[in-house]
């Protein structure tokens, strides 16, 4: 391998490795070390935009015909409330606002009868990041595939 190449490589990974520690981090350090070039940062609504929660549904092993839903945060946060709908449903969850989740770690949120394969629901989660008690909302669509 060349010289080139092997710094090259080297810098990629480092940058790989920041990035991915970013993700997992407060949204403050993200925006001080992504974000900020030249003594300017982009604005908060572009910083919420790379927070992301993860879900994913299981049957449940405690009860028979149970889905349960899972979320696993990028940051950790406060939720003040989470609304999900599929179809002719709607609920609402709300949280207790004190409770942090962490970063990285899955969490169980709910668990339903009679979920369907092929279903699309909607997840709003609203709350707060708990390094900063800035607000965020963020809403994902998640279909239902029991294949894998």
């Amino acid at each position: 391998m060349s010289v080139i190449k092997k710094n090259f490589t080297v810098e990629l990974i480092k940058m790989i490795k920041k990035v991915s520690e970013n993700i997992s981090g407060s949204v403050s350090e993200m925006k001080n070390s992504i974000f900020t070039s030249a003594g300017s940062s982009k604005r908060e609504s572009e910083i919420k935009d790379i927070f992301e929660i993860e879900l994913c549904h299981y049957e449940s092993k405690k009860y028979l015909n149970t889905t349960e839903f899972w979320f696993k945060p990028h940051s950790d946060i406060k939720i003040d409330k989470v609304e999900l709908s599929v179809k002719n449903f709607n609920e609402t969850i709300n949280g207790d606002i004190k409770t942090i989740f962490k970063a990285g770690n899955w969490q169980l949120l709910v668990a339903y009868e009679g979920v369907k394969n092929g279903q699309e629901w909607e997840f709003n989660f609203v709350g707060k990041f708990s390094n900063n008690d800035e607000d965020f909302q963020f809403s994902k669509k998640y279909q239902i595939n029991n294949t894998n």
